[in-house]
């Protein structure tokens, strides 16, 4: 295989995963912006309120366990890149 080659696959596996990748950050940013759980990231519950960790991105998700409707109702999203909140929203 030539250079040119190994640079053109190399160049599109790039371009999907990070398509990819902000297909998912897209998302879950929209999603706590409007006061849903997101979809991409993982459930980590260590007995306080549930952190979601994604690629890149954490969620932290308060939510009101004593709803009597539904038994949880959610309180406020807040959506972090390292350590800077980039979207939240609260009811």
């Amino acid at each position: 295989m030539n250079i040119k080659k190994i640079f053109k696959v190399l160049i599109i596996f790039l371009t999907v995963a990070l398509t990819a990748w902000g297909g998912m950050f897209i998302t879950d940013f929209y999603r706590s912006g409007h006061l849903m759980s997101p979809v991409f990231a993982i459930c980590i519950n260590d007995g306080g309120t549930p952190t979601y960790k994604g690629l890149g991105y954490t969620v932290s998700v308060k939510t009101d366990r004593n709803c009597e409707c539904c038994g949880s109702h959610i309180i406020s999203v807040t959506m972090y890149v390292g350590e800077k909140a980039v979207s939240a929203s609260i009811t």
